[in-house]
C-alpha cells in the first residue's frame, strides 16, 4: 500500500514591465500585452516587428477614429483602443519611464506611404 502525499506551491510571476521584456521572453507577435507598472497593470500595444521588435507603443494615430482633442484628465489616464488609435496615458508613461531610460522613436507616415522618423536615445 502506497501513501502519496503531495504539496504544490505556485508563484505567479508578474507581467513584464515593457514590450522589450516580452520579446526577451520569446513573445514575437505584435499585439496587446499587459505591462506591470508596479502600482498598476496596463495594457499596451507591443510592436514586435519593426526595428528588431520590443517597442512599447505609447501613442498611435492612423485613421482619425479616436479624437485626440481631449481634456488633461484624459491625457493623464489614457484613452482609445489599444488595437487601434490610443494614448497610453501620462501617468502610465511616467510609471514606465521612471524605472529606466528608454529610446523614443517617432514615426510619421504621409498619405503616399512615405515615412520619416526621429529617434532619441534617452527618454525618461
Amino acid at each position: 500500500m502506497w501513501l502519496v502525499f503531495r504539496i504544490f506551491i505556485y508563484h505567479s510571476l508578474p507581467n513584464p514591465v515593457d514590450c522589450a521584456a516580452y520579446l526577451a521572453a520569446g513573445q514575437t507577435t505584435s499585439g496587446v500585452y499587459t505591462l506591470d507598472l508596479s502600482s498598476t497593470s496596463v495594457e499596451a500595444y507591443c510592436d514586435m516587428e519593426n526595428q528588431g521588435g520590443g517597442w512599447t507603443v505609447i501613442q498611435r494615430r492612423q485613421d482619425g477614429s479616436v479624437p485626440f482633442n481631449r481634456t488633461w484628465e484624459d491625457y493623464k489616464l489614457g484613452f482609445g483602443n489599444k488595437n487601434g488609435e490610443y494614448w497610453l496615458g501620462n501617468e502610465n508613461i511616467n510609471l514606465l519611464t521612471k524605472r529606466k531610460s528608454y529610446k523614443l522613436r517617432v514615426v510619421l507616415e504621409d498619405w503616399t506611404g512615405a515615412t520619416r522618423f526621429a529617434e532619441y536615445s534617452t527618454f525618461r
